[in-house]
């Protein structure tokens, strides 16, 4: 039985399965691709028993119109010009297609191009992420100007298109993943014994979107919570219950430690001496040059005053507390409370919310149904019929969310009488507003607590602005020299069929060529990717 499978993105998609009789090692058929998608196919041959006995990868290409075009306004510019790019998707089908594209304009020196043919994102989604072993000069194998590209393509796979099954050998299960996994052990405190039947409160505090739930633990007093999609960064708070509801146990929680992929954080600088018995390449005198033009202009002015590639952008003035800035974001939707009450850290020794606040604050009391501590008691705010409505860091959140956290995390709690200022909030602040503030930098001010965790926790990558300054003031006196390498980069650019798209930036004061390089993939899945070069004088 012969098997076409697409492969993409380590993804074997079965597209159709045809079954024959081989009565002599030599057999030929033809499979038509017309309605195939472009790429690496996969071609896999198996026995009765559904076993895999050998595999080629075949490449298809039907869609040979589809190309992304950029232009820039001008060939040659000056120092700290103006530079508009014209991006352009071109195709002859008829159809309407979307692409979804990726801008980089940097100095051509700094840009690897030792390799006459590099690697694109064509050549990677199309070829090399599916050919075993190292692909040299891929990009020439989707170079338009190369008549045999196609044939030399095909003599490529019929080398490393070769396969072997390594689940032939042995089982192998990979799971997906779908997120991060919050899990640990809970434990008794005087002894090494499992919690069995407790529960674990799991908080991951969030400006935003705050998310609080409760696990089981198992007889070994495991506890896992799967399924987490975040981004950015958020505080962890997770929280051993004992059969009573009471917070109890030590809690062991596992690694949530992710290392991303190792990159060079500083380039080694070595000297060079220019010398006219020691042979270096053209590229290599270009650099030198280059890194002894910036030389001069450090040596000329100060590191503050010049305009270098930064990973972040610098919009507002620090405030002075970490804390105070939270506690602003959280008093965003109300502004001032009508009523503030500051933790204590006698405070701290409560069970939980409700035992907390029983008694102590004016204004608010709790309706005990029987005990404080009981899940069925209720808070009423003076003047309020109704249960108020609970905000965490300015997240809205129920009265259980609010009662699981533990007490040493909170810092202080606003109270909004029901009136003027909790109708912002529209019905559901009609008896009032509750909003609980927690701790930035979480510290236990009481003996040391086992049965609660608090720690950082990283989410997925939250992307962050890349810096572009506009050189549009004449003023001397706000004149930096501009030192970067990269002018710039736009990774979200989205460019509709038979329309152009514009894309503006300012070029830097280094007298160089750039390259200008736009890869990205259609909305049918091709991806496609253009460059073009210009001169700064």
């Amino acid at each position: 039985m012969y098997r076409l499978s697409r492969s993409r993105l380590r993804l074997l998609i079965p597209f159709k399965a045809v079954v024959f009789r081989m009565k002599s090692l030599f057999n030929r058929f033809i499979f038509p691709t017309k309605d195939l998608p472009d790429g690496i196919a996969l071609f896999t041959l198996s026995g009765l028993d559904n076993l895999p006995l050998c595999e080629r990868l075949v490449y298809i290409q039907n869609n040979e119109d589809i190309r992304v075009n950029i232009e820039t306004n001008n060939s040659i510019y000056k120092q700290r010009d103006s530079v508009s790019v014209k991006i352009s998707l071109t195709e002859n089908s008829g159809i309407t297609r979307e692409a979804f594209l990726s801008l980089s304009a940097a100095e051509k020196i700094s840009v690897n191009s030792s390799s006459l043919f590099p690697s694109t994102i064509s050549s990677w989604f199309l070829l090399e992420s599916d050919v075993r072993g190292p692909v040299e000069e891929p990009s020439y194998y989707f170079d338009p100007s190369n008549s045999n590209r196609l044939e030399d393509l095909d003599l490529l796979l019929r080398t490393q298109g070769w396969r072997d099954f390594e689940w032939k050998y042995k089982n192998m299960n990979y799971p997906p993943e779908h997120g991060f996994t919050v899990s640990g052990r809970l434990r008794k405190y005087y002894a090494n014994v499992p919690l069995e039947n407790a529960k674990v409160i799991i908080a991951i505090l969030q400006s935003e979107n705050p998310v609080i739930c409760t696990v089981p633990t198992d007889t070994s007093g495991r506890f896992n919570l799967k399924g987490i999609d975040m981004t950015g960064d958020a505080r962890l708070v997770v929280s051993g219950k004992g059969k009573k509801e009471h917070l109890q146990g030590w809690l062991l929680l596992d690694s949530l430690t992710y290392l991303p992929a190792e990159v060079p954080g500083k380039i080694t600088q070595s000297k060079f001496l220019l010398n006219d018995n020691l042979p270096l390449k053209e590229d290599t005198k270009a650099l030198i040059q280059d890194a002894e033009i910036k030389k001069a202009f450090k040596k000329k002015y100060k590191l503050s005053d010049t305009i270098n590639l930064n990973e972040v952008q610098v919009i507002a003035q620090r405030r002075e507390s970490i804390q105070a800035s939270h506690i602003m974001s959280s008093r965003m939707m109300y502004g001032s409370p009508d009523k503030e009450f500051i933790v204590t850290p006698l405070m701290q020794n409560s069970q939980n919310f409700i035992s907390m606040i029983s008694g102590r604050f004016t204004g608010v009391w709790v309706m005990r149904m029987p005990q404080p501590w009981e899940e069925d008691s209720q808070i009423r705010i003076r003047g309020g019929k109704s249960q108020p409505l609970f905000v965490l860091d300015g997240a809205k959140v129920s009265f259980e969310d609010i009662n699981s956290i533990p007490v040493s995390i909170i810092d202080r709690i606003d109270v909004l009488y029901p009136g003027a200022t909790a109708t912002i909030y529209g019905m559901r602040g009609i008896g009032g507003v509750i909003s609980v503030i927690t701790r930035t930098g979480f510290t236990f001010t009481a003996s040391p607590v086992f049965y609660s965790v608090n720690i950082k926790f990283s989410g997925y990558h939250e992307p962050r602005i890349f810096y572009s300054p506009k050189h549009s003031s004449p003023l001397e006196s706000d004149y930096k020299p501009d030192l970067r390498t990269t002018l710039f980069w736009e990774p979200n650019i989205k460019v509709e069929n038979n329309k152009d798209l514009y894309v503006n930036y300012f070029n830097a004061d280094n007298s160089s060529t750039i390259k200008v390089i736009v890869e990205g993939i259609t909305s049918s899945g091709i991806p496609v990717t253009a460059r073009t070069e210009y001169v700064v004088r």
